[in-house]
């Protein structure tokens, strides 16, 4: 009977692969416009199922993780991941994508023919949502990335920079929000 249970190394790693593909987070290729995104959704603790996608080989990424810079992006209100398009997609972005992965995540309920959010949806704050951005990259497997937020994506994206220093590398902030309260009338 032990011989019958013994598995071959092949059979092992057929099992540990089929265990580590369940619980990782679910892809489908998606062709939009000109680029191709490979679509995730990625469960979080705060933010609840978060659609996050990729333009790039995310496994030639980790196979050569010290030859590319991962992007992670975070829309504005009203938009999602396509707002980053036209620029990626630009010809003056051709050598960047060469080197590049590019992240983009969807605030909830702004994917790409999204429903409206049910009456008892608890919508992230913009702390949950910086606080969550680390877990898409754990399920992805990325060890740190340059944080890239337009508008409010702006906020969420500093918020993860300060909260996770060792897995961002740096932000870029386009059209950064701001309060009606300067750094001077707090001093």
């Amino acid at each position: 009977d032990a011989e019958k249970a013994a598995t071959s190394p092949e059979e092992d790693e057929k099992a540990s692969k089929a265990s580590s593909e369940a619980t990782a987070p679910q892809a489908s290729p998606k062709k939009l416009g000109s680029s191709e995104f490979h679509h995730h959704v990625v469960p979080t603790e705060k933010s609840g199922a978060i659609n996050v996608y990729v333009q790039g080989d995310l496994e030639e990424a980790h196979r050569e993780k010290d030859n590319k810079c991962v992007f992670l992006t975070v829309h504005d209100i009203g938009s999602n991941h396509k707002e980053w398009e036209t620029l990626i997609g630009h010809e003056t972005f051709e050598e960047i994508k060469k080197r590049a992965l590019v992240v983009h995540v969807d605030i909830p309920g702004q994917e790409d023919d999204a429903e409206d959010l049910p009456t008892d949806f608890h919508f992230p704050t913009m702390q949950n949502l910086g606080e969550d951005l680390v877990t898409i990259l754990d399920q992805l497997r990325i060890k740190y990335c340059i944080g890239i937020g337009d508008g409010a994506g702006s906020n969420v994206i500093v918020r993860f920079g300060m909260m996770h220093v060792t897995r961002c590398l740096g932000v870029i902030l386009l059209n950064p929000t701001t309060n009606k309260v300067t750094m001077m009338d707090n001093l």
